[in-house]
């Protein structure tokens, strides 16, 4: 049982850090330059995420064939603190608030504000999204490896995973038609559209 969990949790760290990389880059550079510039930019950071998608595991293997694998998170840290560091330079004060006049804010208006962002997060459709996805990536990814597909492991798995991906529909839908306050996760209008369809599939 301890040996589940712990490649589930392990799963869950990895794929939200994978999945943020990407999304968080670009969200940042959209609120950073102008928008005329936008296609310049953000080719410019899916060329560099391009790149890295094709160099990265090679480098990974070459390493790990000739040395410890650990050796390829321990690279992850001179890049990781120079961003760091440039970004503490580099990004404008006040951001993502720098191009709005300054107002005058108070602790309660500051506190205000911050509840009710939290009101608006669909907490429970990003959980059942989180379980949801990392239930079936583990399966998929351990079966034949570590477990067979007919495994007690594997099949759990994959039940609980298709659950939640029924709950997070079921939510979502229920989020989009009928509440005012949170803002849905998956917005039930993409499955009304053949392309968002599409594009999913």
């Amino acid at each position: 049982m301890t040996v589940w969990c712990t490649r589930i949790v392990f799963r869950a760290f990895q794929g939200v850090g994978g999945a943020g990389n990407y999304s968080l880059c670009a969200a940042i550079l959209l609120d950073l330059v102008p928008t005329e510039k936008y296609a310049t930019y953000m080719s410019s950071l899916s060329l560099v995420y391009a790149i890295s998608l094709l160099f990265g595991p090679l480098m990974g293997g070459g390493i790990s064939d000739s040395s410890t694998w650990r050796w390829v998170f321990l690279l992850n840290v001179p890049p990781g603190a120079l961003a760091g560091i440039g970004l503490a330079l580099v990004l404008p004060n006040r951001f993502p608030y720098h191009n709005e006049p300054s107002k005058e804010k108070t602790m309660s208006s500051v506190l205000a504000s911050l509840r009710q962002m939290i009101q608006r997060v669909d907490l429970l459709g990003s959980s059942l999204l989180l379980v949801a996805t990392i239930l079936l990536v583990t399966a998929l990814e351990e079966a034949n490896e570590e477990y067979t597909w007919n495994s007690a492991f594997t099949i759990v798995l994959l039940i609980i995973s298709g659950l939640a991906w029924i709950a997070f529909l079921l939510w979502e839908r229920r989020v989009t038609l009928y509440s005012k306050h949170i803002e849905p996760v998956f917005p039930w209008r993409f499955v009304c559209n053949r392309v968002w369809v599409g594009m999913l599939l």
